[in-house]
This record gives C-alpha cells, sequence and structure tokens, in this order.
C-alpha cells in the first residue's frame, strides 16, 4: 500500500475513526482501525464489537493494498507532521506502516 493524502482531512478521520476503537481491548487488534487503499481513496474502519464506523477518504493511490494500525499512535504521529501532505506505506510482508513528511519518517510495526 502506498498513498498520498492531505494531512488535515485524515487528522479528521482518524480522530472520528478511533472513538469507535476498544480502549480496554482483550483483543489488541480491536485499538486498531483498518486501512484499505484502492483506485482513488482510502477506506478507513474501526470497531469495538458493538459500534462500527467506515469512512472513506480521496487520494492519490500508487499502490493498492490493506494493513491494520494502532489508532492512537497513528493519530498521534500524523498530527505531529506539519505538513500539508503526507505519504504513507506499508511494507505487506513486515506489516511495517511508514508515515512521510517533507522532514520527517515514522516508522510502526
Amino acid at each position: 500500500m502506498k498513498i498520498s493524502i492531505e494531512t488535515a482531512k485524515l487528522i479528521d478521520v482518524i480522530d472520528i475513526s478511533s472513538r469507535f476503537v476498544a480502549k480496554n481491548a482483550t483483543l489488541p487488534i480491536l485499538q486498531n482501525i483498518y486501512l484499505k487503499a484502492s483506485i482513488d481513496n482510502i477506506i478507513i474502519r474501526a470497531t469495538d464489537m458493538e459500534k462500527y464506523v467506515e469512512i472513506e477518504l480521496p487520494c492519490k493511490v500508487s499502490l493498492e493494498g490493506a494493513v491494520t494500525v494502532n489508532a492512537r499512535t497513528f493519530l498521534d504521529i500524523i498530527k505531529s507532521i506539519e505538513d500539508q501532505h503526507i505519504e504513507i506505506s506499508a511494507d505487506q510482508k513486515t506489516q511495517v506502516v511508514t508515515i512521510k513528511g517533507a522532514k520527517d519518517t515514522f516508522d510502526i510495526n
């Protein structure tokens, strides 16, 4: 997966989605959000097994794919990047998500 997206719009959507993840989950995956890049948008999904949200956001997709990432960590990182656009990529084998701004690069395992 590899996308380029407007930072402010992504922050808004991830902020909304993170309200739907489980806070004290017995299953750690419920603290994650699901990101799926396809054609010209990204689909963001989150659930705590009682509530569910799915939001589509337009973006430039260089490589389709999907990954899950910890909602809190992801939101904290994208909020710290001051650039208007960021690139997000995920290695399908290692499941490492890389978030790049003009000056900063972050990896999430």
